[in-house]
C-alpha cells in the first residue's frame, strides 16, 4: 500500500471517528433535553396555574361582560315585549318571569314587570350561589354571580336612558301594535316566532361566550354541574329536557289562571269589544260576552288552543335556537382528544394528576426528526370535553411550556369511563 493511500485511509478513519463522537455528543444532549425525569412539585404547579389564568383574566371578564349585555338585550327588547302571553325563557328565568307576569300582567305595567323580572331572577339565584360556592367551586360561582350582577346593571342603566330604553325603543317592530283583531289569525303569531328566533340567537351567543369566560348562566346550571360532577356523567340531555319541562309547567299554570278577558284579548286583540259582532260570527253569539269576553265552550276551546299555540312553540323555538347557537360557539359537551408531544412526560402526567384529570392517560415513546437530528420525546393522549379543555390545557402548559398540543374533535368516546366532569 502506498503512502498516499495510507494517509487517505487514516484521514477517513479520523473523520468517521469525529462524526461518531459528534453523534454521541448530540445523543447525550438530546437525552438530557428530552428525557427529563424531574417531576413538577404541587406548589410549583399551583403557582403556574394561578399565573396562567391570571394572564387570561381580562379576556375572561370581557367575555362575561359581553354575555351579560347580550342576554339583557335578548330579554328586555325581545322576550319582555311579547308580554304575558309570549315567550317563556329557560330555567329560573321562566319562574321569575311567571311571577312578575302574575303580579303585573297589564301592558301598561310592562316596564315594572321587566324590572321586577331581573330583581326576582337575582333573588332566586342567591341560594343557588351559596350552593355553587359550597358544592361546585368558588371561581365558577363568583364569575357566575358577576355575570348576573352585570345583567341587572345593564338593565337598570338602559331602563332610564331616554329614547333607547325598551319601553320607547323597538329594535324591530312594536310587537303590541300588531296584536289587533285584524291580525289575530296571522301577523302577530309570525312576529312572535321572529322575536323568539332573534332572542334565541342573542341568548345563544351570550351563553357560548359566558362559558368561554369560565362562568355559567346561573340558575339550574349550578345544580346540574354538581350532579354531573358527583355522578361523572354529561348532563347535556338532562339540561335540555329540564328546560322543556319547565316551560310546559309554567305555561300550563299560566293557561289555567288566564281569565276570559285575557284569552279574548290574545285571540281578538286589545280592541275586541269594538269587534264584538264579528267575533260572534266566529265563535257563536252565545259564546261571547260584551263585558268579560269568551264564555262557555268557546272559553275552554280557546284555552286549549292557547296552550298548544304560538306561546308554546315560540318558547320551544327560542330554546332550540339558543341551544344550537350555543353549541356552535361553545360545544361544551363535545369531546376532544389531545395529542401532546413533550420532552417532559413525567411532568405532564403529574400536572394532569394535580389537576384531577379523571380519565386514562396514554403514553407512547416517540422519536422526532427535525434539522437533521433525532430527538427522543413522548406522545401523551388524553380525552376531555370542551368545558374541561382549558383546565386540561393549563395543566399541560404549566407542566411543559414547550409542549406541542394537537387537538382533535371526536364524535363520541366508546368506553366505561366518563370523558368529562360536566
Amino acid at each position: 500500500m502506498g503512502k498516499n493511500e495510507k494517509n487517505k485511509d487514516d484521514f477517513a478513519n479520523n473523520e468517521e471517528l469525529k462524526i461518531r463522537a459528534a453523534r454521541a455528543k448530540d445523543l447525550i444532549v438530546e437525552k438530557r433535553k428530552t428525557r427529563n425525569r424531574d417531576r413538577i412539585s404541587l406548589n410549583d404547579f399551583n403557582v403556574g396555574i394561578k399565573q396562567y389564568f391570571k394572564s387570561r383574566l381580562f379576556r375572561d371578564y370581557a367575555f362575561i361582560l359581553s354575555a351579560a349585555f347580550l342576554s339583557m338585550i335578548s330579554y328586555d327588547y325581545f322576550i319582555a315585549p311579547t308580554t304575558s302571553n309570549g315567550i317563556t325563557p329557560t330555567g329560573i328565568g321562566a319562574i321569575a318571569r311567571a311571577i312578575s307576569i302574575a303580579i303585573w300582567p297589564n301592558q301598561s305595567e310592562l316596564s315594572l314587570q321587566t324590572t321586577m323580572y331581573w330583581v326576582f331572577f337575582l333573588t332566586m339565584n342567591i341560594p343557588l350561589f351559596i350552593f355553587g360556592v359550597l358544592k361546585v367551586g368558588w371561581r365558577f360561582s363568583i364569575r357566575t354571580i358577576i355575570y348576573v350582577l352585570f345583567q341587572n346593571g345593564f338593565h337598570f342603566a338602559f331602563a332610564f336612558i331616554p329614547a333607547i330604553n325598551p319601553t320607547e325603543f323597538n329594535l324591530i317592530v312594536n310587537y303590541n301594535d300588531i296584536n289587533t283583531f285584524h291580525n289575530s289569525q296571522g301577523m302577530y303569531q309570525i312576529w312572535l316566532f321572529v322575536f323568539a328566533a332573534v332572542a334565541g340567537i342573542l341568548n345563544g351567543i351570550a351563553f357560548g361566550i359566558v362559558y368561554k369566560g369560565g362562568s355559567s348562566t346561573a340558575g339550574i346550571d349550578f345544580v346540574l354541574a354538581y350532579y354531573s360532577t358527583k355522578h361523572k356523567k354529561s348532563i347535556a340531555n338532562y339540561n335540555r329536557v329540564v328546560n322543556y319541562f319547565i316551560i310546559l309547567i309554567v305555561l300550563a299554570i299560566h293557561t289555567i289562571l288566564m281569565s276570559s278577558t285575557e284569552i279574548t284579548r290574545v285571540y281578538f286583540g286589545n280592541d275586541w269589544k269594538e269587534q264584538i259582532d264579528e267575533i260572534g260570527k266566529i265563535v257563536g253569539a252565545n259564546n261571547i260576552d260584551p263585558v268579560n269576553g269568551l264564555t262557555n265552550s268557546a272559553f275552554a276551546i280557546y284555552k286549549v288552543k292557547y296552550f298548544f299555540g304560538p306561546a308554546l312553540f315560540g318558547s320551544y323555538l327560542f330554546v332550540i335556537t339558543q341551544s344550537v347557537v350555543t353549541d356552535i360557539i361553545f360545544p361544551k359537551f363535545k369531546y376532544r382528544s389531545l395529542m401532546v408531544i413533550t420532552s417532559r412526560g413525567d411532568d405532564v402526567v403529574t400536572g394532569l394528576q394535580f389537576g384531577k384529570y379523571p380519565n386514562d392517560i396514554v403514553r407512547i415513546a416517540s422519536k422526532d426528526h427535525y434539522d437533521g437530528k433525532t430527538v427522543n420525546n413522548e406522545i401523551i393522549i388524553v380525552s376531555t370535553s370542551l368545558l374541561d379543555y382549558k383546565w386540561v390545557k393549563a395543566a399541560i402548559v404549566v407542566a411543559d411550556p414547550d409542549a406541542k398540543i394537537l387537538s382533535h374533535k371526536l364524535d363520541r368516546v366508546i368506553a366505561d369511563y366518563s370523558v368529562s366532569n360536566y
